[in-house]
Order: C-alpha cells, then structure tokens, then sequence
C-alpha cells in the first residue's frame, strides 16, 4: 500500500513538472517569436517587407497573433497567412 501510494505521488511530481514546462515553453516561445518577428521588420530589407498586400501586414499580424492566442494556435493561424492568404492578387484587410 505505502509502495502505490508513494508511486502515485512521484507520478503526481512528474505530471506537475511536465505541465510546468509546457506553460514555461508557452511564455517564453511565444516571446521568442515576437523577438525573433522585430528583428526581420528591423534588418529586412524594405522591398521584402513592403510586398504584402494585406493589412495588417504579416510581420504585424505575426506579432498580434502570438499576443493574442496560445503559441501553437498562433503559429497556424500565422502559417495560414504567410502560406494562404498573402499569396493572393488582391488587396486584404484580416485581423487575427
């Protein structure tokens, strides 16, 4: 009985460390993403970055989007928009 109850609680111990590096990943990869997006509107160069036809443009939908919603939700919303929607001929208005 000690035995499976000591088992359970280093199960427990594994499952909270688990779920607290998930929402570290969370916080500081979804940081790391909006850095990494400021560095490409700083050093890209302007003809690259004026391309984009939509509004807000993708580097600033990037951003919004890994503000606003959980780090994989907004990385497919993002993947949506740079591989979907700015591939098109028309002038688009999309907010995330």
């Amino acid at each position: 009985m000690l035995l499976a109850v000591s088992a359970l609680v280093m199960w427990l111990n594994a499952l909270i460390s688990i779920l607290y590096v998930i929402c570290v990943a969370e916080t500081y990869g979804r940081l790391l993403g909006v850095k990494i997006v400021e560095c490409y509107q700083h050093y890209a160069p302007e003809a690259t970055r004026r391309r984009c036809k939509c509004v807000p443009s993708c580097s600033e939908y990037s951003i919004l989007c890994l503000q606003k919603y959980e780090l994989i939700y907004a990385l497919l919303k993002i993947r949506k928009r740079l591989f979907v929607t700015c591939k098109g001929f028309d002038y688009i208005v999309d907010e995330p």
